[in-house]
Parts: C-alpha cells; sequence; structure tokens
C-alpha cells in the first residue's frame, strides 16, 4: 500500500484511504489521468501521484504551472539531495521527478 503522511497532506479527510482505512496513494490510481491530457491551467490544483504502474509511491499538490516551472507542495517529502523521499517536512519545490503516474482533478475524488 503505498502511502504516509504526504497522503493525510494531501488529502486530510475519509478520501485517500484504502479499504482498510489506511492513508493510501494507491487509492487515489482509479481517477488518475496522464499528465499531459490536461493543460497547464487545469493542472494547477490537482493532486499528482508518483510511483510505478500500479503502485503508487508519493503526492503531491501542484500549485503552478507555467511554460518552464511546475512547482508541487507535498507532505512527507526529503530534502534535496537526501536518499530518501521518507522526509520531515512539507516543502514546495520545482516538480523534477520523473516517476509520474498521473494526476488526480480536484472534482474527479469528490464524486
Amino acid at each position: 500500500m503505498g502511502g504516509g503522511w504526504c497522503t493525510l497532506c494531501t488529502c486530510p479527510g475519509d478520501r485517500g484511504r484504502s479499504a482498510s482505512g489506511f492513508p493510501s496513494c494507491d487509492a487515489w490510481l482509479p481517477y488518475a489521468v496522464p499528465l499531459e491530457s490536461l493543460s497547464r491551467a487545469e493542472r494547477v490544483g490537482c493532486a499528482v501521484l508518483y510511483g510505478v504502474p500500479g503502485d503508487a509511491k508519493h503526492i503531491g499538490i501542484i500549485v503552478r504551472c507555467e511554460p518552464d516551472l511546475t512547482l508541487t507542495t507535498e507532505g512527507n517529502r526529503g530534502y534535496a539531495g537526501s536518499e530518501t523521499n521518507n522526509g520531515v517536512c512539507v516543502d514546495t519545490a520545482p516538480l523534477t521527478r520523473k516517476d509520474i503516474l498521473g494526476v488526480v482533478r480536484p472534482r474527479e475524488t469528490l464524486s
């Protein structure tokens, strides 16, 4: 089950939880669409999932999307240069990860 407190930071209510009730990035996978399928304007406010196909390991929120810069805010983010993504902070930083599984539009999780 991919998840941790990054999921709670993204969606603090009952959404984003597994069937057993624990926070889970994987619970967002059924709602994910390819990042490239949305315009830059549509991406702002979306949750972005990271991991390997079928196993989301991390989640953040896209807060800015310009032609040359996309920023995400993520909980449980590692510091720059750290060996792990299991961090100790909530941080806003450029989106540079290559393991993007897709994005979830806010209204998709509310239906």
